[in-house]
């Protein structure tokens, strides 16, 4: 009888493990974040692993292959799905914890104790911006804003996200470093050009440096954007923006 190579196993097995790939996608589609779905996702990779060794996807009861060949792979496919079990159920965790501290900030609970176990879990989730954008809200919070500082200065090597770059300016403003302040909030609005929420900080921060003519001139692009649409708060800012020119006007004619 002739031998079925493991090639030739995988090839007919093609078609089972898309199937079996397929569902474990749908089922971490039932989950609002794959991190919090790690082990649904490590049971269905081995499944489809055993589905690549065995080519039968309808029965979870499958027999370990006998032949060497097939026992390494067998054995490979199991050692990277525990390997990949471990280390994702250790971000899964990491990853809750670090967003169980971010609704404590939020509901400004456990405010003094935030720093220190998020420290903790910097050799996990090192390479997140959730991770150092929370670290930085637990420092803010407490009004130590250099520190939090860096702490967004780490996020932004992962993201340039305008709500990041806002932040990181505003954290910039609270410490008095106008010109990189300034230089974030343009790359915000020019990332996103019909925002309003960048202009409408460089304008707080020229107000604040009593820069008067920057001020005005950012007060008339936000009087003049087109509104794609329309809020409360947009309205908000165009008539803090027109109450500001008058204030500025004023202000130079001595009154």
């Amino acid at each position: 009888m002739r031998s079925t190579s493991i090639k030739e196993i995988a090839y007919k097995s093609l078609f089972p493990f898309a199937y079996a790939a397929i569902v474990s996608f749908l089922v971490m589609g039932i989950f609002n974040f794959t991190s919090q779905s790690t082990s649904v996702f490590c049971l269905f990779l081995w499944y489809a692993a055993v589905v690549m060794v065995n080519g039968k996807p309808a029965a979870f009861r499958v027999s370990l292959p006998v032949r060497p060949r097939l026992s390494l792979f067998w054995g490979t496919g199991f050692a990277f799905s525990l390997f990949l079990f471990v280390h994702l159920f250790n971000s899964a965790k990491a990853y809750s914890q670090c967003k169980s501290i971010k609704n404590d900030l939020i509901n400004n609970v456990n405010t003094k104790n935030a720093v220190q176990q998020l420290a903790s879990l910097q050799p996990i989730l090192g390479g997140s911006v959730f991770y150092w954008t929370t670290y930085a809200d637990a420092f803010l919070i407490n009004k130590r804003y250099p520190e939090g500082l860096d702490k967004l200065k780490n996020a932004a090597t992962y993201s340039c996200a305008p709500e990041l770059n806002l932040t990181l300016g505003k954290t910039y403003v609270l410490t008095n470093q106008y010109a990189a302040a300034e230089k974030v909030f343009i790359l915000a609005s020019n990332i996103q050009p019909h925002h309003y929420l960048p202009r409408y900080a460089l304008m707080k921060m020229y107000t604040r440096m009593n820069d008067v003519d920057n001020t005005v001139k950012m007060a008339r692009e936000i009087m003049t954007m087109e509104t794609k649409v329309a809020s409360d708060k947009v309205d908000e800012f165009k008539n803090d923006a027109k109450s500001t020119i008058q204030l500025c006007l004023d202000q130079k004619l001595g009154k």
